[in-house]
């Protein structure tokens, strides 16, 4: 046996929700022999109430004739939002009423999962089958900072709040590394120049390169805080710009994919999380020819380059949906013998034939090798030839109790890294017009732990030199005690360092009623790492 530490979805808790429905049935129904129902597009939400399910229900009769219906139930539960959920719906009783209304009893199983760093004991494949096991192999907390410019859609006097809305996120693989794409929702309230209060609602796209990326390990993204600010501004010209400063903590997980087998459990400790259980491997080849349009000044094709791009597939009965967007380079040669470049982004769609397939699915496509060729029909035009091959793996979710290792090996310890953010606005006695030099340090920092949480504190001392409005030197000393809530799970078993990683500091501007002050930042990083303790029996 060996152990891996694996990157793993705890279940945290699970439960059964019951859920009777009537709906109401056209006059056609009542002579109807049978009613059918069934629930697609299934989706589950956290909310401060509880666990929501969202689908779509299906009433069938008499064959053909049918209708559908949305279905939104909310399930009171007390939910965490560093959770996941998941679960799934079915229709276990549908009854006719009269013939008016159908009776339909929907239960709904559900399970919240965490995502855990987890020492578990694998094996060679057996009978109780292989599986795709996720290997952890580093994991860091990054913060990236960002300036949004943006105008308001009319002159206005003053700027109240900026507030941040929902924000989608997705990382994107390339040569270049790894893309952060986001869409952020703002809401700007302000005081227009009539002196009514007003609300802009926008969404700003941005994107990142943050990382470098291997074709070989999987990456996860997890946004863990989002911070926005901006300097007050008293009024603002028409058509004036607004600059934003963003900025994102997020934890980045690299992984890599392994194929082993889980032993059963015989002691203590064990855990129960999702695995991915394989349930067939088949070749995949697909063919396709790409119609090009001719280059100006075109004389001979030189090279092709094939980059893959986004792979998603959908399982159904038999077979599955793949949707393949590579990134292809080709380099030709012109009338001047000079070499150009073309980047061409096709999107492939095919169906790919596969007996074991079943709705629910996961779908993972492997492309080993790719053969490109350009040739010229009849018609003169130019036609890429393109042969994908590689390997099709279909796996299924599965609930398993795994064996932990008693004790981690004493081989090289994982270290993690947490980044925290402080920042306030610190009083000056007199108005700075520039900052000359700044230096912090840390004092007494300590976590306090509590029952659901554990909390960082300290002081934060340094000296700030600047410039008041008449250029006079002035020296300022900053002392300020400072806390951030921190995961319980981060501390649990865990040496925490604080090392001060950067800071900045930035004149705010001034006020009527006010004296000066400036803004500070600081971000100290926290080297984690596991504390190890032997287990001696007491005689």
């Amino acid at each position: 046996k060996e152990t891996l530490i694996l990157s793993g979805r705890v279940v945290v808790e699970e439960g059964v929700h019951v859920e009777m429905l009537d709906l109401p049935l056209p006059p056609v129904e009542a002579s109807a022999a049978k009613l059918e129902a069934q629930i697609s597009e299934e989706k589950f939400i956290l909310l401060p109430q509880g666990i929501e399910f969202q689908g779509k229900l299906l009433l069938s009769w008499g064959g053909s004739q049918g209708q559908s219906h949305p279905v939104s139930i909310l399930i009171p539960q007390k939910v965490s939002p560093e959770r996941q959920i998941e679960g799934q719906a079915s229709v276990y009783m549908v009854n006719s009423i009269a013939g008016e209304k159908a009776l339909l009893g929907i239960k709904i199983e559900w399970r919240m999962t965490e995502e855990e760093a987890l020492p578990v004991e694998i094996s060679p494949p057996g009978a109780d089958g292989c599986f795709s096991l996720c290997q952890l192999e580093q994991q860091v907390q990054k913060v990236l900072t960002k300036e949004l410019t943006l105008k308001l859609p009319e002159p206005a006097r003053l700027l109240e709040q900026v507030q941040t809305g929902e924000l989608c996120s997705s990382l994107v693989g390339g040569r270049k590394g790894l893309l952060l794409v986001g869409l952020l929702e703002l809401d700007l309230f302000y005081i227009s120049e009539d002196g009514q209060e007003k609300c802009y609602q926008t969404k700003f796209p941005f994107e990142e390169w943050i990382a470098a990326a291997s074709p070989e390990k999987e990456y996860r993204l997890k946004v863990n805080a989002l911070r926005l600010n901006h300097s007050p501004l008293p009024t603002m010209a028409p058509g004036q710009e607004l600059l934003l400063h963003l900025e994102l903590d997020y934890s980045l997980t690299t992984l890599r994919r392994c194929e082993a087998g889980l032993p059963p459990p015989t002691t203590a400790p064990t855990r129960r999380i999702l695995v991915e259980k394989i349930i067939t491997r088949e070749p995949l080849e697909y063919y396709v020819e790409i119609p090009l349009s001719r280059p100006p000044g075109f004389v001979a094709d030189r090279q092709l380059r094939w980059e893959e791009g986004v792979v998603e597939g959908r399982a159904e009965r038999g077979a599955v949906l793949l949707k393949v967007e590579p990134l292809l380079t080709w380099e030709y040669k012109n009338e001047y013998n000079q070499i150009k470049m073309v980047e061409l982004r096709p999107v492939l769609r095919w169906v790919q034939p596969s007996p074991l397939a079943q709705p629910g699915q996961l779908v993972r496509a492997q492309f080993a090798g790719t053969q490109m060729k350009l040739r010229t029909n009849a018609g003169g035009e130019l036609i890429l030839q393109l042969l994908l091959t590689g390997e099709l793996i279909l796996s299924q979710e599965e609930l398993r109790v795994v064996p932990l290792q008693r004790e981690v090996a004493r081989t090289e310890p994982l270290e993690t890294e947490e980044l925290v953010l402080f920042n306030w606005e610190e009083k000056l006695p007199f108005l700075a017009q520039s900052i000359s030099a700044v230096h912090f340090f840390l004092q007494d920092f300590r976590l306090s732990q509590m029952e659901e949480a554990c909390f960082l504190e300290g002081k934060v001392g340094g000296v700030l030199t600047y410039l008041d409005r008449e250029e006079r030197r002035r020296l300022h000393r900053i002392t300020k005690e400072v806390w951030s809530k921190i995961p319980a799970a981060l501390s649990r078993n865990r040496i925490i360092v604080p090392v001060l990683n950067k800071w900045q500091c930035r004149p705010l501007p001034s006020w009527p009623w006010e004296q000066g002050g400036v803004w500070c930042e600081l971000a100290v990083r926290l080297l984690v790492f596991p504390l190890e303790t032997e287990d001696k029996e007491v005689k």
